[in-house]
């Protein structure tokens, strides 16, 4: 195997390793959390949150822009002027953003805890942003260790000052917001002093600096208005389910989604590693490693669905008061694979073809799609069952959609791979909902074995592609 094997392993482990720990962290707060703050507090905390997920994407595209441009450059090879300029920038545009929402929404609100949740997640949408751009800025020259470690670090950081926040019987929502605007601020700082050679430069001109923020935003805004659509895909499913069934309905459907998405966001490291190494090779190279790439993660992600019933049971044991929010996990835990192959391959392969417009016209496409199912399984049937499951078609509507406009750009062609995986997840999905645990694990282990079984050879021959594409020099661009 040679270096650049090794390098892009080692940068996969780095990134699994972030993404692991903010499973951990953000797993272990989920349990504690409501726990020890009382619903009130908690609720607010919820709502802190709540103001974060849309205030930061306040940037308008200005760091997904700076991935998009620099992905797969050397560090060495930035312009210092350009990239200094941009982030002060960044910080200067957010800084009078978020005083302006201050100004606009207090007045509005009547209760102090609110405004109080606003004034929180305001400033830790100015720490969190610029930390984000520092972040975006090693991923993009392809130095994951760096990226990894200010990841892992807020994570951890986060977790221990919560922790210790806790002990002191600090048991306020402000308190723990606080903690994670700390530990955001100090991790940022360590940030700027690793790439202070970089971002500690002399300005450019006002009017040159202005025309590269123009192109970075105007390269980026797509994939955050893709990033509004893909929480709104999902998010009017909720809300209906919040309206409809209450509170406790949704919070246990929220557990399910949440404890799923944990497993998204380790696999979906790929995509951090994947990205840079797809911008520095030609298309035809790039068609040739798909499918090999899609049919691995594919299989090791129906591999996991194994994993199902071995931790229902630990969970149960663990949290019994929550034994609904397990059993949704049998139709949420499939979406899994429908959501980390779109983010992981589908996605990365959109962004190194610079067609990220095609995945926000896919989201806002899939919003639609997605109204109109929630008003068929909310509004006129009112089954809560449902509702559930047209979360996992959603996700499988969206990544097949996503992935045939992608395909139509390669000549590249998946034929019944489709309706094999829907079938894997159908079998998953009604054995786990109808059959006690064993039955239901003996029946997917064995159309998983015969899954695997009509697919070796051309598990095979990806394995060969795989090693001859990372062996492979790919041609510069």
């Amino acid at each position: 195997m040679n270096q650049k094997a090794l390098q892009f392993i080692r940068n996969v482990c780095y990134a699994m390793g972030a993404n692991v720990s903010r499973i951990m962290t953000t797993f272990c707060l989920m349990l504690l959390l409501p726990r020890l703050l009382s619903v009130e507090d908690y609720s607010y905390w919820q709502l802190y949150g709540f103001y974060g997920i849309y205030l930061s994407h306040s940037s308008i595209g200005w760091c997904e822009g700076t991935y998009l441009k620099y992905g797969g450059r050397a560090y060495d090879c930035l312009d210092k002027r350009v990239m200094a300029s941009q982030f002060w920038g960044l910080a200067l545009y957010e800084a009078l953003f978020m005083w302006a929402v201050f100004l606009l929404f207090t007045p509005m609100m009547t209760e102090a805890p609110k405004i109080e949740a606003l004034v929180l997640s305001l400033v830790f949408t100015w720490f969190y942003i610029l930390r984000y751009q520092v972040q975006t800025i090693l991923q993009a020259v392809g130095y994951i260790r760096g990226y990894a470690g200010l990841y892992t670090g807020e994570r951890i950081l986060n977790f221990i000052l919560v922790l210790l926040c806790l002990a002191a019987g600090k048991h306020s929502f402000g308190m723990i917001a606080s903690m994670e605007i700390l530990s955001n601020a100090l991790v940022l700082f360590y940030g700027l002093w690793q790439c202070r050679d970089l971002l500690f430069q002399r300005l450019l001109p006002l009017k040159m600096a202005f025309e590269e923020t123009k192109e970075l935003i105007g390269m980026g805004y797509k994939l955050t208005l893709a990033g509004l659509a893909s929480q709104l895909i999902i998010g009017i499913v909720r809300f209906a389910i919040e309206q409809r069934w209450g509170t406790i309905a949704f919070g246990k459907i929220s557990l399910s989604l949440s404890m799923a998405n944990m497993l998204i966001t380790c696999i979906g490291a790929v995509s951090i590693v994947l990205f840079p190494l797809l911008r520095n090779v030609d298309k035809e190279t790039m068609e040739n490693a798909y499918k090999p790439v899609r049919r691995g993660l594919t299989m090791l992600m129906f591999g996991f669905l194994l994993f199902y019933q071995p931790v229902r049971v630990l969970l149960g044991l663990w949290l019994p008061q929550y034994a609904d929010s397990i059993r949704y996990l049998a139709i949420l835990f499939p979406l899994c694979i429908y959501e980390t192959r779109n983010t992981a391959i589908v996605w990365t392969y959109l962004k190194a073809l610079r067609k990220e417009g095609d995945i926000m016209k896919a989201n806002v496409v899939m919003v639609v799609v997605s109204a109109a199912i929630t008003l068929f399984t909310v509004g006129i049937c009112k089954n809560l069952e449902m509702a559930v499951i047209s979360i996992v078609v959603l996700y499988a509507i969206r990544a097949v959609y996503t992935e045939e406009i992608l395909l139509g750009r390669m000549s590249v062609r998946m034929g019944w791979d489709y309706v094999k995986e829907g079938v894997l997840t159908a079998v998953f999905i009604a054995s786990s909902w109808l059959l006690p645990g064993g039955a239901a694990f003996i029946v997917y282990f064995g159309v998983y074995m015969m899954y695997l079984w009509t697919e070796r050879e051309r598990l095979k021959n990806s394995v060969d592609v795989w090693k001859q594409w990372m062996i492979r020099d790919g041609r510069q661009k």
